[in-house]
């Protein structure tokens, strides 16, 4: 029996669809699909159509001229050899022309909902809902088995470990990942303890993967939810409505997390800088207050007898003092039970979650 390394198979394959003269300047039509170009110079993407998909590529040596009338979501015909590609283990169709035939059933979809959602102000700025300056609790509407939980919990962590995180699960591509992310939304503006942001995230993929994020269900729910909401689809070159219609858009969902969550340095500048300026506001109010009385002291001291002037003087002075004194205290008393309250909230939060 004879036995074939790798290689020796790879070629008897790579050979096999060489001498098939039906592999020879081949036109293919579909809708452009997953374009990258990778460091080698060559050029990556799919051809798909409702069902099925062809793997392609441009060598560097037609890339100049052929990659520039490629566009994701576009109509195109594909000229080229059907070669099979040792490194990957797979046929690609190695594309020499490109004729482009117009635009996909997918791409004319989004555009009409892109103009009817923008006559209805779906991305005006005037319907942004702004972040807390204070986020304890981050929801994340994802798959629960993707990298992306992974991703930004981790990043999240490193800049804030008080933090606390609430993955809400459901598909992110296929036919019902809309709706499942849509009840999602409704569920977390629902609960009792309700998420401070929401993180939708998924990461990269293809043209039909991104489906979902284009579809009114889903751009709906956003629109309507009363906690804020981050889109982190894809890669920064990805384009879907969901990054349109979300209240902030982040290039990954890396990125998303560093836009939440704030550093645990930063947070705690923010609260003593909030506590100083209280501290003034007790000191600006206190010597206004002794300004006055000693104004209306002087007013009333023809009518008053020197000798209980004097002393209601001093009863004041030592009254203001006193008062002042314990202001300080409260303010001191006050930070310190600002400091443990936000304490254990945040490791109730930490329990619960």
């Amino acid at each position: 029996m004879k036995v074939y390394t790798v290689n020796e198979c790879s070629e008897i394959i790579s050979e096999s669809i060489k001498k098939n003269y039906l592999n020879k300047n081949i036109n293919v039509e579909g809708t452009v699909s997953s374009l990258r170009e990778h460091f080698s110079g060559n050029c990556y993407f799919s051809l798909i159509d409702e069902s099925y998909k062809i793997s392609c590529k441009i060598n560097h040596m037609h890339l100049s001229f052929v990659k520039r009338k490629l566009k994701s979501g576009e109509k195109v015909i594909i000229s080229g050899n059907i070669l099979y590609d040792k490194y990957f283990g797979k046929p690609l169709l190695l594309a020499e022309r490109v004729i482009v035939s117009g635009k996909s059933q997918i791409q004319i979809e989004k555009e009409k909902l892109f103009k009817e959602l923008e006559e209805k102000g779906y991305f005006s700025v005037y319907s942004k809902k702004a972040l807390p300056e204070y986020v304890f609790i981050v929801g994340i509407i994802t798959s629960k088995s993707g990298a992306v939980v992974h991703d930004i919990i981790k990043t999240g962590r490193l800049r804030n470990k008080n933090v606390s995180y609430y993955i809400y699960n459901s598909a992110v591509q296929g036919e019902k990942a809309a709706l499942g992310m849509s009840k999602m939304i409704k569920l977390a503006n629902k609960s009792d303890v309700k998420p401070d942001v929401l993180i939708i995230a998924r990461g990269g993929g293809s043209e039909e993967d991104f489906k979902p994020f284009n579809e009114r269900i889903l751009l709906d729910a956003v629109y309507n939810s009363e906690i804020p909401v981050v889109s982190a689809i894809g890669h920064e070159v990805d384009d879907v409505l969901l990054d349109m219609v979300a209240d902030y858009r982040a290039s990954t969902p890396t990125q998303a997390a560093e836009l939440v969550v704030e550093e645990e340095k930063v947070l705690y500048s923010k609260i003593e800088f909030q506590l100083n300026c209280l501290k003034q506001v007790f000191k600006f109010k206190m010597e206004n207050k002794k300004s006055y009385f000693i104004i209306n002291l002087y007013k009333l001291r023809k009518s008053i007898n020197k000798t209980v002037l004097f002393d209601k003087m001093n009863e004041i002075i030592i009254f203001c003092r006193n008062l002042k004194q314990g202001y300080i205290k409260n303010i001191i008393a006050m930070q310190k039970k600002c400091i443990e309250n936000l304490i254990k909230l945040q490791e109730s939060y930490i329990n619960k979650f």
